[in-house]
């Protein structure tokens, strides 16, 4: 059976993120888990992220013009990553010490 690609996309609007003073932001995904022919169920997984290192992570987004963070993140094999970024595979696309955290 072919490898599924797992993927989550999250938004954060830049003006939000400015005005909040939260620690850490926490991204809770579902994932599905597929069976041999259909999704069985979905798993739960969580990126807990300090504020400052997500402000930093967010120097390779392009926000647009409508200033909104897109997280497209990857997951595989224990390892997470952003996708659809400016800067890719570089420590701030990569996302795996904060897994479950």
């Amino acid at each position: 059976m072919a490898k599924r690609t797992r993927r989550t996309q999250h938004q954060i609007k830049r003006a939000k993120f400015l005005k909040r003073k939260a620690d850490f932001y926490f991204f809770l995904t579902y994932l599905p888990v597929i069976s041999e022919h259909k999704i069985s169920h979905f798993e739960n997984k969580f990126l807990i992220v300090p504020s400052a290192e997500l402000e930093k992570r967010m120097a390779v987004f392009d926000p647009g013009k409508n200033q909104i963070y897109s997280f497209c993140l990857h997951f595989e094999d224990g390892k997470v990553w952003g996708e659809r970024v400016t800067v890719p595979h570089n420590k701030l696309t990569t996302y795996d010490e904060f897994l479950d955290a």
